[in-house]
């Protein structure tokens, strides 16, 4: 049975065929599980993604880096550097939303009361 607090809340492209999408139930952060998706066809077909370490309510391209990505969530972030196939933990707090800058080495997270988070990158 689905739950209204979960489901799909970000998807991202870093050209036009290859793409993650990444979500999970918001009322079960750290216990959700198969997360994510990725696709190599413009999105007409979906593959499951295994690895993120529960709810992310963002998925991110690293702007000029190829394959990489990030998953953000209020319980943790994930980074992979093999377009999705794999993903390692990153230590330190999780976020609720995040962005990177159109240009250069920087993405923006915030959370929890207020906190700002800074990736170099």
């Amino acid at each position: 049975m689905s739950s209204a607090s979960a489901g799909i809340f970000s998807d991202a492209f870093r050209d036009p065929s290859h793409g993650l999408a990444a979500g999970g139930d918001y009322r079960k952060e750290k216990d959700a599980t198969d997360v994510a998706a990725m696709t190599s066809d413009s999105g007409a077909t979906w593959t499951l993604v295994k690895g993120l370490g529960g709810f992310r309510s963002v998925i991110a391209h690293l702007p000029g880096s190829g394959a990489s990505w990030i998953a953000v969530g209020p319980s943790g972030t994930d980074i992979s550097l093999d377009d999705g196939g794999t993903w390692s933990p990153v230590e330190g707090d999780g976020y609720h939303a995040f962005s990177f800058a159109p240009q250069g080495g920087v993405g923006w997270g915030v959370g929890e009361s207020g906190r700002i988070g800074k990736l170099i990158w």
